[in-house]
């Protein structure tokens, strides 16, 4: 599936985001996102690998890759959200 995203099969894209979409959006949940919040960082995450598949080099890390950079956008987010309640 990876190799298949990496030359350029779009289906094999949408088949790897279906595959992962309920993991990735697990973790800005857990971080109290709203879905709103949630859509976006999901969508930074597919940014994120679209730009790094190309130098992946495990593919069967690609589970892990996927959770620490969802974790790590959801954790801006929740900064985020914690900074500008302390403005308000």
């Amino acid at each position: 599936l990876i190799d298949a995203c990496r030359a350029g099969d779009a289906a094999a894209w949408n088949a790897l985001l279906e595959k992962y979409q309920r993991l990735i959006y697990a973790i800005p949940f857990r971080y109290g996102a709203t879905a709103a919040d949630a859509d976006d960082i999901f969508q930074a995450v597919c940014l994120e690998l679209y730009e790094e598949l190309p130098r992946l080099r495990h593919s069967e890390a690609l589970r892990s890759w996927l959770m620490t950079v969802a974790s790590r956008l959801s954790l801006r987010w929740k900064l985020r959200q914690r900074r500008r309640g302390e403005q308000d």
